[in-house]
């Protein structure tokens, strides 16, 4: 059960898997935009056996992206986007970078708009909006998607208003493809991927893929 202690122990291990990464902070304090560490990089034909020709799929998608662009991938298992985060860069190593979101936000915009490292990179990988989501549901219903099956089926339908950060998602699609020349690749869970269908629909149906491992 993710009670609020809890939620604070998932906002502690988010930002040790950031430090662990090799993730700096860069401008927005917790929030970090870095490549990936070169010194700590993770094996993943040990750890897990991550599905080739998904990522061989994601890899292509990638490729032909030329500007701006929506990716999202889904993976329940923080280890596993972890290990897709790294391929990425391996696969694109002169430009990508990654962003971490280490603590809950409101607008991702205002975020990427203050890094201004982001003109160098043509691909941008996402990971920790699920922290958002989280405090939202027990800002708002006292409980998260985690603490039952029940919250897990409905709340990402309630009506009791939206995640603020996907709210502005979706106020702000155009002005991510006006002012971002970039492909953001979207680590995610399943619970947000349900979010954002449910949420942030305008945002999400500007998706290249969806690809889920």
């Amino acid at each position: 059960i993710l009670n609020i202690a809890g939620f604070q122990l998932i906002l502690h291990l988010r930002c040790k898997i950031s430090v662990w990464q090799g993730f700096h902070p860069f401008l927005m304090g917790k929030n970090c935009l870095s490549p990936v560490s070169s010194s700590k990089r993770i094996n993943f034909e040990k750890i897990m056996n991550i599905n080739p020709e998904e990522y061989a799929s994601l890899a292509r998608t990638i490729a032909r992206r030329v500007g701006f662009g929506l990716i999202f991938v889904e993976c329940d298992d923080n280890t596993a986007q972890d290990i897709v985060c790294q391929k990425i860069h391996e696969d694109f190593p002169d430009i990508v970078q990654s962003l971490t979101i280490s603590e809950p936000i409101d607008s991702l915009y205002d975020i990427l708009e203050e890094k201004s490292k982001l003109n160098s990179c043509e691909i941008l990988t996402i990971q920790g909006l699920e922290l958002s989501i989280l405090k939202y549901e027990q800002d708002t219903f006292g409980s998260t998607s985690y603490d039952s099956e029940e919250n897990r089926r409905t709340f990402h339908k309630s009506l009791q208003g939206v995640p603020r950060f996907l709210g502005y998602l979706n106020l702000q699609r155009d002005r991510f493809r006006d002012d971002f020349n970039v492909c953001f690749v979207f680590l995610v869970t399943k619970l947000e991927v349900d979010y954002f269908i449910n949420r942030a629909p305008d945002f999400f149906d500007w998706r290249s893929a969806l690809v889920k491992f």
